[in-house]
């Protein structure tokens, strides 16, 4: 964003009289409050709660895409990656056939969530959202492949149900004889997955809602012999919910397991096939406090336990990452009309990684902490959301100057991002 615009935004937000306001939801928006979208009530629980299809309303939105933190090439710094548009529609036909719901992708997203986290898996944590939006880090990292992704969901008295279907599909054949390439390795596999979700009412005040995915992943490369899967499904189970404690405060118990197979298979032109097996897996049980303050205001706060297990088995090594538990706390704030104020942390309290190779064991335990930052502006019908860089409020001055140059590599520079990551929802 240019520096006038930012000078713009600041003035603005000055200017206009403070008045509460309902704050949008998207994937900005979780991440802004570096909370795990489970605990919270947003739209965007649709892809790992299909039955919340019915319940998110009527709403259009877009992915402006996400800057990674980390450059190969400055040229990176200025490219943002997994832009999106979608669209839930309760009110084809009247709503009588159901809520439907569409999704276009530039990346195929991460089993259960509506994007892909540009991070690499166990660097990052895998598992709850350490560093991540997710609860994990999906190894398929996705390209530009996906399909389609569309769902369904209808309110049947006091249940709910939905469904979803999505496919991500990259194939080229060339050459004489004709090579194959189905998808793009291991880790951008084709993708082919279905779900649904039910919610019900377990009384006046409690709501329950569990969410089941799977997908089968597959990838083949006849470039030199044949490297293809072998197996290579995955699944996630997902369970939560929301029980009104008090008028000002919903108590969220969340419950999820998820299976990744990435074994493979290769057979060399000459000689016999070799096999490797790997899976990657984790469960996560935690409970969350949404407060309401202010009216609309929102403080979250609670504990998520989790473990996961990168088991390499033909390799002979295992990690293991324990997270026993993480504490995390965020607030969401209407600073006036337009402008939503968003930030949160997580801190490890007994967390360890073990890597066990060839009956060798390496472990190391320490006890995190990561930041989180976000803002919102209204407009109209139109809320955009999006992250905040981490040293903006220290030192705004040198993203309103421009002057916030990081040197790079042998004379070159770049500026980073003040929006690492932004979305835009229009509800109606």
């Amino acid at each position: 964003m240019s520096s006038r615009m930012v000078k713009w935004l600041l003035l603005a937000s000055v200017l206009l009289i403070a008045m509460p306001v309902v704050a949008g939801a998207s994937t900005s928006r979780i991440a802004g409050m570096g909370t795990q979208g489970d605990y919270i009530k947003d739209y965007t629980n649709i892809f790992g709660y299909p039955s919340c299809v019915p319940n998110v309303g009527n709403l259009v939105y877009g992915e402006f895409g996400t800057v990674a933190d980390y450059y190969d090439t400055p040229r990176e710094a200025f490219t943002p990656a997994d832009r999106a548009v979608g669209a839930v529609l309760g009110n084809l036909f009247d709503g009588r056939y159901g809520t439907i719901a569409f999704h276009m992708r530039e990346f195929s997203p991460a089993l259960g969530t509506g994007f892909q986290p540009i991070v690499n898996p166990f660097d990052y944590n895998l598992g709850t959202g350490f560093e991540t939006y997710d609860s994990y880090v999906d190894p398929n990292t996705g390209y530009d492949v996906e399909a389609f992704d569309l769902m369904w969901g209808k309110k049947l008295n006091s249940l709910t149900l939905g469904l979803r279907l999505n496919r991500s599909n990259y194939k080229e054949e060339s050459g004489d004889p004709v090579v194959t390439q189905e998808g793009n390795g291991s880790n951008d596999r084709n993708i082919f997955g279905f779900g649904g979700g039910v919610g019900f009412d377990i009384n006046p005040n409690t709501q329950a809602e569990l969410g089941v995915l799977y997908q089968s992943r597959t990838f083949k490369d006849e470039t030199d012999g044949v490297e293809e899967n072998d197996g290579g499904g995955a699944y996630l189970v997902s369970g939560r919910m929301m029980w009104q404690w008090q008028p000002s405060v919903t108590v969220v118990p969340v419950l999820r397991f998820y299976s990744i197979d990435l074994s493979t298979k290769d057979t060399p032109e000459v000689g016999d096939a070799t096999n490797t097996e790997r899976t990657m897996s984790g469960w996560q049980v935690g409970v969350a406090g949404n407060w309401t303050l202010n009216q609309n205001d929102l403080f979250v706060a609670g504990l998520t336990f989790a473990s996961n297990v990168d088991d390499q088995k033909t390799a002979e090594q295992k990690d293991t990452e324990s997270i026993m538990p993480t504490l995390f706390a965020s607030l969401e704030t209407h600073v006036n009309s337009w402008l939503t104020l968003r930030f949160g942390g997580r801190k490890g309290v007994f967390y360890t990684t073990k890597s066990e190779v060839e009956g060798t064991e390496a472990k190391e335990s320490y006890s995190p902490f990561h930041f989180f930052s976000g803002a919102g502006v209204k407009l109209g019908t139109l809320q955009f959301d999006a992250t905040l860089a981490q040293d903006f409020f220290a030192n705004p001055s040198t993203y309103i100057t421009g002057n916030n140059k990081v040197n790079f590599m042998e004379g070159s520079s770049y500026s980073p991002a003040l929006f690492p990551k932004v979305t835009a929802t229009y509800t109606f």
